[in-house]
Formats: C-alpha cells, structure tokens, sequence
C-alpha cells in the first residue's frame, strides 16, 4: 500500500510541474523607439509610442512555437498577436527561433511600463515568454505662450498646452551659450508644460528652439526625434523672447583706423526697430518718441566735435542721441584732434562705449563697446 501511495504521489507532482508554465528565454528584442541599432537584450523595456503599431522582432529558443493568437499584454488600450515567425532567427541562425509581434498601441492607452507574454505548448508542456514594453506619450502641442518682459531678463517661463504632454522633459537648441531648461512639475500636467529658461547673464532677446518629450523614454526619444509635435514641424517650437531694447553692436562703416586731426564714424546697432510713441502730438500726427542711447569715448579728451557733422560731442559726462521710432541704426563722427598720452607712432587703442536702459553698469545687455586704433601723426 505504501508504494502505490509512493507511486500516486510521484505521479501528481510530474502532474503539477507539467502544467506550471515554463518561463522560456527571450534572447533579443529588435524595433520600438530604441531598439534597432543596436537590437535590445531581454531584460530591456522597449519603448513604442501612443496611438501606434508596432513590430517587434523577438528572437528566443522556440519562440517562433508561440501561439500567434495567445499573446497577453497587462493593462488595457493594448492588443497583441505574432503576424510572422522564423524557425531560425536571422541574426542567431540554428538554434533560435523569431516571432514578429505586432503590437496595436491605443491613442489613450495609458502610458508607463506592461508586460507582454508569448504562449505555447510544446510537448506538453507550456512554456511562456515574456519581456517589458514601455508606452510613451505622443504628445502634440497646441499653442504656446511666450512672456515679453518688460526689462532685461535672466530667467523667463514659457507655457505649451497641448495634448498628452505630459511627464515632459525638455530639449533646447541654438538658444545663446550657458542656457539651461527644466519644466516645472508643479505648474506642468497632461495638457501644459511650463518650461523655465535660465540664462548666463541678462539680454535684451533671447531665440531657439525647444524639445518636448515623455521623460520617461529620456534621451532615447532626443535622439531618435520621438518627440512632442511642436508648432513650427514635427519635432520643435520655435521661439522668441523679446525684452527692452539694446545695442547690438558697434561698427565702423569707413573702417576702424583714424589718423590724428581726421574724422571717425562709427554705427551704433540696435537689436531692433526703435519703439514709435503711442501718444499723438497737439496737432494730431503721431509723435516718433524713438530711444535714447548714452554714448563717450576714452580717452574723451582727444576728441572734439566735427563741424557739421550733425553729431553732438563733448568729453564732459555722457553723449546720448536719440534714434527714430522704426530706425535700427544711428551714425555719428567726431574728430580726433590729439593723441592719447603716450601713443607710439604704430598707433594705439581708444574705445567707443554705449550704456542703454542702465548707463550706471558695465556689463552686458546695458553696457557695449568697440575698439579702434588712433595713428599719431609722423
């Protein structure tokens, strides 16, 4: 008796591991958003997009035995099935087999991490392969929202709204040197990003381009451009963040050397048009109140006034001039009627210097300057 108990127990628990399902090995992952070159291991959450289809190539040891129709995907907004397989994997040749699996990825199916389970019964005995799929948000913005400070700016927020944006992460691009970004999460949800851009030093203006993309996939959908619709193409927002006005530069249209007792001319830049007054004189005509630029030499006292030259000069304190409402650019002339102490007939260095908005800074955006060489007569 106590050997048939022996045999009848022997015999259940063939029966039980039989029927528990064999996890089989998944050997690699071929497509999604990061999975192409190179091809992903099995351990790998492979990123697709919302509101896609997807082929994965999935190569494993009797893989290609999986039943097409038998493919789970936890969650819903997913649905699965093999369309192809291999006996023999083409990139592992005999040995491994390969299933393609579609995936029919919902437009609202919920982003984040599922599990995707291959079935089949081989000889009795069921096996399962399984691997992680990551659904990543294929976000589209809608309209964004660009802020016109009222002074010189060092930090500005920019807001998207749009649709499935959230969880964003951000890219610039061609913004000026040392500019940083993040969103703000607490401002930030499924249909607005506000993204903080933070600046080396204060400017007048500041343009480029932004990235928005699903955090969750990162770097890999930067670079592989699975990013957020933007406004201006498939893949970027254009943008531009207008502050006061400023100077741009300094030139020097008859070029930037000048021989004692001569004249020099130099060009003053704005960044942009001059602003027009929105008041109207008495008689009704609308009055161009343009912008002021405050403007010296150094050394001054080398310089004098030019004789009808139109420009206003005095070593004393700060020039300023005024620029029509709508112009860009002023020119002015002064005469060099000495040089500086102590200059070498080679010539030496004098500077023109413009302050605007803040005349008492030296630095940029309020502060410009240029150099050009005084050659001392022989």
């Amino acid at each position: 008796m106590r050997r048939i108990i022996q045999g009848v127990f022997i015999i259940s628990l063939l029966t039980v591991f039989q029927l528990t399902p064999a996890l089989a090995d998944v050997t690699s992952i071929i497509g999604g958003i990061a999975c192409n070159n190179p091809d992903c291991g099995p351990t790998a959450v492979v990123a697709v997009l919302q509101g896609k289809t997807t082929v994965l190539l999935v190569d494993g040891q009797d893989v290609n035995f999986a039943d097409k129709n038998n493919v789970g995907v936890t969650g819903s907004g997913v649905s699965a099935r093999i369309i192809k397989d291999h006996l023999i994997s083409p990139k592992f040749g005999v040995g491994t087999g390969r299933a393609e699996v579609e995936l029919v990825i919902g437009a609202d199916a919920t982003a984040g991490e599922r599990t995707v389970t291959l079935n089949h019964n081989s000889l009795g005995s069921l096996k399962k392969y399984t691997f992680k799929i990551l659904i990543v948000r294929n976000g589209k913005i809608t309209d964004v929202d660009v802020p016109s400070p009222s002074a010189f700016f060092q930090q500005v927020d920019i807001t998207f709204d749009g649709q499935r944006i959230g969880n964003a992460g951000v890219s610039v691009i061609g913004f000026p040197g040392g500019t940083t970004a993040q969103v703000i999460g607490g401002q930030s949800n499924e249909s607005r990003a506000v993204v903080r851009l933070n600046f080396s030093s204060p400017r007048a203006e500041a343009s480029g381009q932004i990235k928005l993309f699903d955090n969750a996939c990162g770097t890999k959908c930067v670079t592989r451009n699975e990013v957020y619709d933007g406004l201006t193409n498939s893949q970027v927002t254009n943008i531009s963040v207008i502050g006061p006005n400023a100077v741009k530069d300094i030139t020097f249209p008859d070029g930037n050397t000048v021989n004692v007792g001569s004249l020099i001319t130099f060009q003053i830049n704005l960044v942009r048009p001059a602003r027009t007054a929105l008041f109207k004189s008495a008689i009704g005509v609308p009055s161009k109140d343009g912008e002021i630029v405050h403007w010296q030499l150094a050394p001054s006292n080398v310089f004098e006034a030019a004789p009808g030259s139109g420009t206003t000069f005095s070593p004393i304190g700060l020039n300023q001039v005024r620029i029509p409402g709508g112009d860009t650019l002023v020119r002015l002339t002064v005469r060099v009627k000495a040089p500086p102490s102590g200059c070498p007939l080679s010539g030496c260095s004098a500077d023109v210097q413009t302050r605007m908005g803040n005349i008492n800074t030296d630095q940029p955006p309020f502060f410009k300057t240029a150099r050009f060489t005084i050659v001392p007569k022989p």
